[in-house]
């Protein structure tokens, strides 16, 4: 029976014998013919399957009477693993012609990233049989395709009605958790109606290698939750290799070193937990580090359950008995003029001796950071020749060039640290031993 539809979506691939072909489709049956009798896949099969080098992953656009259709066609080649040395498949969208602009601007961003991702999947499973791969697209692509269409709906102005449920395998796998819900959610009626009420939601930010990342959750309630609940490849082999290593002490670098894991791996292992609200970041912790207090030090106050989370996070040993969250939050009061950690415990030893040997400083200042209580302000160092260099007492080490050359004023005193696998403290006293004078720009 024909299906009558607003918008259409679709996954199709290159058959060895049929050719061009529609795998899954959105509501099924709606493209192979309407409710008119017309085939419209008919019309579009050979501009969605290319297999021109100039088109893969590039947005095509294609119009025929009445009918429009937005995809992004992909080549996947492989001289072993495909009968034609290559897979052509291709994610889009079909609408009426009319409202195709409303449609590319709604789900464009959203096809192009969940193309890749398809592509990046394809790729990483080499060794993965036919049917294993069949049974993985049959639990990602219902519910990608299901929010497509009802996002290319919302462009073309017409009446959705509320959503269904999602089946469980596709929103509880992790793997498949950000293709069951593409990058769209709603914004406000006050929202455009050229772009169809919907809004682009940006992925998390990247780690930076100097980045310290700590966790939201316990390690081995991550790996349990990944095992038992969601399968045995729930989490990626890489992401499982981090997840122990991952102590609240150690930057992306070193934690690289730790695993043996390549550190762009590590990088974007970071970014997938961070995805999914199981990791946060902070700076490398030094006491040279700067911050600034933030006006959510009120909303600390007027909880009393905060005050004690804060007190029993930042205090550690015996030395901790009869110290309450007051106690923290008055040294969170004392960043409120953009202070150094060092210079803030200094004062605090000879006012409260008691709670500075009690305070855990690393934990003090993560806690603050995770909170957003404290803003770091960041060191920008430029190196400068002196005019009158001191004569150095021992040679150049072989990292000074590289020290010089990364203190230019447009790095972070972190990442230069990072970079050289030093201190800050002994990155200054090897450029003044060395005639190199150092100008600071906070901000």
């Amino acid at each position: 029976m024909p299906v009558t539809c607003v918008a259409r979506a679709f996954y199709a691939e290159f058959d060895d014998v049929k050719g061009p072909v529609v795998l899954y489709e959105e509501p099924p049956g709606c493209l192979t013919r309407d409710e008119e009798g017309r085939r419209i896949w008919e019309c579009f099969g050979d501009y969605v399957i290319t297999g021109r080098e100039p088109l893969d992953g590039v947005a095509v656009r294609a119009r025929a009477g009445r009918d429009a259709v937005l995809c992004v066609p992909q080549i996947l080649r492989s001289e072993t693993r495909y009968v034609r040395n290559a897979l052509l498949f291709g994610l889009g969208v079909a609408v009426p012609g009319a409202d195709l602009p409303a449609a590319t601007g709604a789900c464009l961003p959203a096809l192009q990233r969940l193309s890749r991702s398809l592509r990046a999947l394809e790729a990483e499973a080499q060794d993965a049989s036919w049917a294993a791969r069949k049974e993985r697209l049959e639990a990602a692509l219902p519910a990608v395709l299901e929010a497509l269409e009802r996002a290319a709906a919302q462009a073309c102005r017409r009446h959705v009605p509320p959503a269904p449920p999602t089946p469980w395998p596709a929103t509880r796998d992790p793997n498949v958790l950000a293709l069951a819900r593409p990058w769209l959610s709603r914004r406000n009626a006050k929202a455009s109606v050229v772009h169809g009420g919907l809004d682009e939601r940006r992925p998390p930010p990247a780690v930076e290698p100097y980045e310290v990342p700590i966790l939201l959750a316990r390690p081995r309630d991550l790996l349990r939750l990944s095992s038992h609940r969601y399968g045995d490849d729930a989490w990626d082999l890489a992401v499982q290799q981090v997840i122990p290593h991952v102590d609240g002490v150690r930057s992306a670098k070193q934690l690289a070193r730790a695993a043996r894991v390549d550190l762009d791996v590590v990088l974007r292992s970071l970014r997938v937990l961070r995805h999914y609200r199981c990791l946060a970041v902070v700076d490398t912790f030094q006491y040279q580090n700067v911050y600034r207090a933030t006006d959510r030090l009120s909303r600390l106050a007027a909880s009393r359950r905060a005050l004690e989370g804060c007190a029993r996070f930042c205090f550690r040993g015996e030395a901790r008995k009869g110290l309450q969250g007051l106690d923290a939050l008055r040294l969170y009061c004392a960043f409120q003029d953009a202070r150094s950690v060092k210079d803030v415990l200094l004062e605090a030893a000879r006012a409260a001796p008691k709670v500075v040997a009690a305070l855990d400083a690393r934990a003090f200042v993560a806690f603050g950071l995770v909170h957003g209580l404290l803003v770091r302000v960041h060191r920008f160092p430029v190196a400068v020749r002196a005019a009158q260099p001191s004569r150095a007492r021992t040679p150049p080490p072989p990292f000074l060039d590289r020290l010089v050359f990364l203190c230019d004023g447009s790095r972070r005193m972190d990442a230069v640290c990072t970079d050289v696998d030093l201190p800050a403290a002994r990155c200054d006293a090897e450029l003044r031993e060395h005639g190199y004078a150092t100008i600071d720009v906070y901000r």
